[in-house]
């Protein structure tokens, strides 16, 4: 008799009682999570070149399509004859890159086969009213030193300075030596257009801007690692050269 009133009260309450509140008892609570938002992936470009960013006074950093480790300071120099946009000229173990100052992009990279070790830039020389770019790197095999248009990096011409020098089972032989700096002469050919000198090992060469051709050499006893151009102190109308050498003469 027991047994049946019991029976009859759980009918009663599960009859009585909302199915609702009995549900997260059979089945647990359920967390409903608010629908996911798709989101749309942000382009990669590899061709990207540089990041706008104004932290700490950062316009921008160069990220992309410098190759090699930086072997020269960054060189600032005016593109035009005009002077009319900036840019940075920037050696690096494999060539050279020219860099718009204003965005950090790259215009135009030219390889050489060794680290650029000077850059110079000089007048137009091409009619173009861009003005070129000279360059020495430190390859033995290939010709280096080179003047570049600053239009697109092509190569206008280039020169391969040579010493006698003394090779173990060869003998005194022609050798490339390495060159080291890199200046802009007065017009000492008298073509209407600059002209370069370069120190190589420890000797220098004086170039015709116009062809490359040599047209004077100085050897010194020593490395000859830098040079700078000088007022005209012997009056004979062209500015003079100051070499520096490993020995410490000047």
């Amino acid at each position: 008799m027991v047994g049946s009133l019991k029976k009859l009260l759980l009918i009663l309450l599960l009859f009585i009682t909302p199915f609702s509140s009995l549900l997260p008892r059979i089945i647990g609570t359920v967390t409903v999570s608010p629908p996911a938002i798709a989101r749309k992936a942000q382009p990669f470009s590899p061709f990207e070149q540089s990041l706008p960013s104004t932290e700490g006074g950062v316009l921008w950093e160069s990220i992309h399509e410098l190759s090699g480790d930086i072997t020269t300071p960054p060189v600032v120099a005016y593109l035009t004859s005009a002077e009319d946009e900036q840019v940075v000229f920037l050696g690096t173990e494999v060539g050279l890159a020219l860099i718009a100052v204003s965005t950090g992009e790259i215009s135009w990279f030219h390889n050489t086969p060794g680290a650029v070790l000077s850059i110079t830039v000089v007048s137009d020389l091409t009619g173009d009213s861009v003005n070129e770019v000279f360059l020495t790197h430190d390859s033995q095999l290939f010709n280096n030193t080179e003047l570049l248009s600053g239009l697109d990096g092509s190569l206008l011409w280039s020169f391969r300075p040579t010493q006698n020098c003394w090779v173990d089972g060869l003998g005194y032989t022609s050798q490339e030596t390495k060159s080291w700096s890199s200046l802009v002469l007065d017009d000492i050919s008298s073509d209407g257009q600059p002209d370069f000198l370069i120190t190589s090992y420890n000797a220098a060469f004086a170039l015709e801007g116009s062809t490359g051709k040599l047209l004077w050499s100085y050897f010194a006893s020593d490395d000859l690692w830098s040079s700078a151009l000088l007022d005209d102190i012997d009056n004979d109308g062209f500015s003079d050269v100051a070499l520096g050498s490993q020995d410490g003469y000047l």
